[in-house]
């Protein structure tokens, strides 16, 4: 028998199997509602029912949610509340794959409005947990987070450990959304504990993909690349397709911040090649939309508008089909935007753009706020819509320094994590050293007398040495926080000349407009940019950065004011802080964008607020204090 043949009849044999168990499990399915149709008791039926929807989930019969609603009503009838949430679960699934979450949260909270007749304190931590998917699939991280909390508090006074696992991974995905990157880390971690403990291999390879997406989202490229290419080695020795898929593509998006293109396009086709060996389902859609986003990326990239477009097209029609289509849309709008201001459809690239910037308060990923404010910006200047343009670039740059503040006090946050984590099991290694050495003392009593003097000597050596140590840190942070200092006032020296060169490039431009407005007239356009160059040099920005450089170096100044009793506004801080730099009234008044006249007098409102004598400095006075 030839190979061909052989393969013909393994799919024979195979068909033959198939339709066998099929056919089984349809004639048990007929033969249970049979039953339930003969019989009169409503114990039996309900026994009947718990069955016969059991056998239906598993088959996905197209009738099982209503055989599902039946189960659960005669449940209340009987009592059996238990029961009747255990079904429900399935009722609420069913809504979130139709896309219905308004839906599977009504039926839930009914469900709850009775938890005072359930038997098992679990039962209210499933629906709890099934409530937290139905906000997440509406983009109401908050509560999803709250439930998901309570669920995993739950399942661990229960001991359902493999739901209280799923729990805090979900809530992981929901704190990673929240861009509360230290939370999302802490949760990824105890899920992957959990799911170590029960053995779940699959469910740890994808928390670890999750805390990957986590670290790079946070700017820990490196660390989340390491990551994932470990989860793939895993993946292709395990088979896990999906994971092999996702990280691949993962990856690639990395390289897309960086504008490699070669790599970009390198991983997505490796998450491609593996799509056909991935079981059907929502993730395997959501995957598929994400690959063809990727390629559209890529192609638009190239310049390929053909097939950028019909990738687009490609990734929305999956994202249809997705159970929440909604929170995907995300991924496609950018890309989308893109296009259309590629081909001059400005348009239409606005109404893509609209539509994530009206998610702003929802949005997970600030990246695709930020770049949406700043297209929407050259959408505007492409209309002569200037005051738009101009807004907009405005609040990218806002949205861009919140995105950048956000990740460094993360990363702050995380390593703080990180040192704490690391102390505490330090302390727990010292009091469980510190026991060991109680219970030694009993049993080596005797010994310890004849050893007194040899520890005694050790512990004076010790304490020596120690002591020889302290002396010795204390010595290099002495020096540390010395060239700390004097780096700190280079900087802001450095800092205050350029707002000084700033000011002084500011007074030039503005001359150079009046000589533009003698030569061509008024004109609204020279109106408009002189408007823009006579505002404050010293913005809230540029004031933040100077008072953070300032108060390094000097870190008590402006807490000494107030602690004698000194309250100042923002203006009389920011003189006060030019002044004990010792800059020039022409200085101050370049600086905060006002006339000479007017720093004299905030400074002599300042004196007479102070009560400082005219024959002494107000710095001076306030240090004689």
């Amino acid at each position: 028998m030839n190979r061909t043949n052989k393969s013909r009849v393994r799919v024979c044999i195979a068909s033959m199997v198939f339709f066998s168990v099929f056919t089984q499990a349809q004639t048990k399915i007929d033969s249970l509602i049979q039953r339930l149709e003969n019989s009169n008791s409503d114990v039996k039926r309900f026994g009947i029912l718990d069955t016969l929807t059991e056998a239906m989930v598993r088959k996905n019969h197209p009738q099982r949610t209503s055989f599902l609603k039946r189960t659960i009503d005669l449940a209340r009838e009987l009592g059996e509340w238990d029961k009747a949430v255990l079904k429900l679960r399935y009722v609420s699934q069913e809504y979130l794959y139709t896309r219905k979450p308004d839906s599977a949260i009504y039926v839930l909270d009914e469900m709850l409005g009775h938890r005072s007749k359930f038997k098992k304190r679990r039962s209210v931590a499933h629906l709890l947990l099934k409530r937290g998917g139905a906000y997440f699939n509406k983009e109401d991280l908050k509560q999803a987070s709250k439930d998901y909390e309570r669920a995993a508090h739950i399942f661990h006074l229960t001991k359902d450990s493999i739901f209280e696992a799923d729990a805090i991974y979900f809530n992981g995905q929901v704190q990673s959304d929240l861009r509360n990157f230290p939370k999302a880390v802490d949760q990824y971690n105890k899920a992957y504990a959990l799911y170590k403990s029960l053995g779940d291999v699959t469910y740890m390879t994808h928390t670890l993909s999750a805390l990957a997406s986590a670290y790079a989202s946070n700017d820990f490229v490196e660390k989340a690349n390491e990551e994932r290419q470990k989860i793939i080695a895993s993946g292709l020795k395990n088979k896990d397709y999906y994971v092999v898929s996702v990280n691949a593509f993962n990856i690639g998006g990395g390289y897309l911040k960086h504008k490699d293109y070669g790599n970009l396009k390198k991983y997505v086709d490796m998450a491609s090649h593996y799509l056909d060996s991935i079981p059907e389902g929502n993730s395997k859609q959501v995957l598929q939309m994400m690959i063809a986003t990727g390629y559209a990326q890529y192609y638009l990239e190239q310049g390929d508008l053909e097939e950028t477009w019909m990738n687009l097209k490609r990734a929305d029609s999956l994202r249809k089909t997705t159970d929440a289509p909604k929170y995907y849309e995300n991924n496609i709008l950018n890309v989308t935007a893109s296009y259309y201001l590629r081909i001059g459809k400005n348009k239409k690239a606005e109404q893509a753009l609209q539509k994530i910037l009206a998610k702003k308060d929802r949005i997970s990923n600030k990246k695709e706020m930020i770049r949406a404010e700043k297209q929407i910006a050259e959408v505007y200047a492409a209309q002569k819509n200037f005051k738009n343009a101009y807004q907009h670039l405005e609040r990218h740059l806002q949205v861009k320094d919140s995105a950048y503040n956000t990740i460094k006090t993360n990363a702050f946050l995380y390593y703080q994590s990180l040192y704490e984590a690391e102390r505490n099991e330090n302390e727990i290694y010292r009091q469980k050293t510190t026991i060991n050495l109680l219970e030694k003392d009993k049993e080596l009593a005797t010994a310890l007398r004849r050893t007194l003097w040899i520890v005694l000597f050790s512990v004076i050596l010790a304490g020596t040495g120690i002591a020889y140590y302290i002396w010795e840190t204390g010595k290099r942070k002495r020096r540390a926080l010395a060239s700390r200092l004097e780096r700190n006032k280079n900087e802001l020296l450095e800092f205050t000349n350029r707002l000084l060169q700033k000011s002084q490039e500011q007074e030039v431009l503005c001359q150079e407009l009046e000589q533009l407005k003698l030569s061509f007239g008024e004109k609204e356009e020279l109106n408009t940019i002189q408007e823009l160059v006579r505002s404050k040099i010293l913005t809230q920005d540029d004031w933040e950065i100077f008072k953070e450089k300032f108060t390094l170096v000097y870190p008590c100044f402006f807490m000494g004011i107030y602690n004698k009793g000194f309250h100042l506004t923002n203006a009389e801080e920011r003189i006060l802080a030019l002044e004990r730099l010792h800059l020039k009234t022409n200085e101050i008044a370049h600086m905060l964008g006002i006339s000479p006249d007017s720093v004299l007098t905030g400074r002599y409102r300042l004196r007479k607020k102070l009560g400082a004598p005219k024959d002494i400095g107000v710095i001076d006075f306030l240090q004689s204090l």
